[in-house]
């Protein structure tokens, strides 16, 4: 479904809902995800837990558990996140900092966000592949 909206003298096409992606009103195009999964590719042991949420009120889903190598999947399905609404890894490194990756869009479509957590304790990033 399209709607056709006029700004400053242009008309701009902004895509209400394509399955698996859509284009926000500034433009910018991104896909959404059902699951997220968390690649410990770190030097120490840490958890993470997804996070969702349209406000600063964000839900949580349960923890993966402390891990050193490999990842971890959180299936966004088995929680009440509205389709479109954002999700993100929030990392907590065992006797460190805690961190979030950056936040996609979720919808119900069998996709996965892949997450890279690299650095120290105290100096980690959670990076989106």
């Amino acid at each position: 479904m399209l709607l056709a909206r006029k700004a400053v003298g242009v008309v701009a096409l902004v895509c209400v809902l394509v399955t698996g992606s859509a284009v926000e009103a500034t433009g910018e195009r991104y896909e959404c995800f059902q699951k997220i999964q968390v690649y410990n590719s770190a030097s120490f042991f840490m958890f993470f837990e997804g996070r969702y949420g349209q406000t600063t009120h964000a839900g949580t889903t349960n923890s993966s558990g402390a891990y050193l190598f490999g990842s971890h999947t959180t299936d966004f399905a088995k929680y009440k996140v509205g389709t479109g609404h954002k999700i993100w890894p929030r990392v907590q490194a065992l006797a460190g900092l805690r961190k979030s990756g950056p936040k996609v869009r979720y919808c119900k479509n069998g996709k996965t966000a892949r997450y890279t957590v690299t650095g120290t304790t105290l100096f980690h990033s959670v990076l989106l592949d």
